[in-house]
């Protein structure tokens, strides 16, 4: 479901029409066929992605895996809780079931929860494995000494307990209400969505505050008060999209290892012959390569564990 969707344009609730079509939604059958198949492709391949790379750098020996276990541990494993917890609920209630969220209050605000701590894990480990590999190429001298496994592990948790601290907020504003009510008016149980509970008032003076510090924000927000039918079915469909790249970000992060590390890809195939049935025979050690030592992988072993 959208976190920010702008106001529906909907006529007065006429009780002869559907249920999507009081509340504005409405998405056509061939594209949720279409993104049914993108989303079981992603889900498939990211979450086996994934999963096999905790297992690759839970298994490799420590001279193999390379001092950045941690970091690929910890992007594998974002985006595998992010993939198994997203994508089913993302299809099920925001594609094929607009009405009503099944899932309860607790549901409604664990999902975003997730997301957005997996969403700020994921970058914050990017970000921690784009510094360690600047000082570990600059300034490689320096970098064993400073880059210990020990201060690896450190950093990684203190990235979680920030991803912790930031998602917090999503759990609190978000949560179940009902869109419409019935003629007696009594919330209509079918209209329950997962959405901001944050009141509108209170959201447009968050916005007024925010717009003094920045003109940007202001000269964005402007247009979401004239929504029309066409920009918001153009809204609608456009999120659908960069929602499924959202998921794809964490399913390609395996590929983006295996492209970068020939010593990853290595141990990655490694191990998917192994779970296949087949054993290969090992050969002659591997030289790390320039853009292995860059990735992390193959690192000198009196700096691993």
């Amino acid at each position: 479901m959208e976190t920010s969707s702008p106001p529906l344009p909907r006529s007065s609730p006429n009780l002869g029409l559907s249920l999507d079509a009081r509340l504005g939604v409405d998405t056509r059958l061939w594209a949720k066929v279409l993104f049914t198949a993108l989303y079981a492709l992603i889900w498939a391949l990211g979450a086996a992605g994934n999963a096999l790379s905790v297992h690759v750098v839970l298994k490799a020996r420590t001279g193999r895996a390379g001092r950045l276990r941690y970091h690929v541990l910890s992007l594998a494993l974002s985006g595998l809780l992010l993939l198994v917890v997203g994508v089913p609920v993302e299809l099920y209630s925001f594609v094929w079931f607009h009405y009503p969220w099944v899932f309860g209050d607790l549901g409604c605000r664990g999902y975003y929860f997730v997301r957005e701590l997996c969403a700020y894990a994921t970058v914050l480990s990017v970000t921690g494995l784009s510094a360690e590999r600047c000082l570990a190429v600059c300034q490689p001298l320096r970098a064993r000494s400073l880059l210990t496994p020990r201060r690896t592990r450190w950093l990684v948790a203190l990235l979680w307990a920030a991803s912790l601290g930031l998602a917090l907020p999503m759990a609190l504003i978000m949560g179940q209400k009902h869109e419409l009510e019935t003629a007696g008016g009594e919330p209509e149980p079918a209209s329950r969505v997962c959405t901001v509970l944050v009141s509108r008032t209170a959201l447009q003076v968050f916005i007024q505050v925010n717009v003094l510090v920045s003109f940007v924000l202001m000269y964005c927000y402007v247009p979401d008060d004239a929504w029309t039918d066409p920009l918001y079915n153009f809204y609608h469909y456009f999120y659908m999209v960069t929602n499924t790249l959202f998921y794809v970000s964490s399913a390609v992060t395996p590929l983006l290892y295996s492209v970068v590390s020939s010593s990853f890809r290595k141990l990655f195939l490694e191990a998917l012959s192994s779970l296949c049935g087949e054993h290969h025979p090992h050969g002659a050690p591997h030289s790390p390569t320039l853009m292995d030592t860059a990735a992390g992988f193959g690192d000198p072993p009196e700096t691993l564990t």
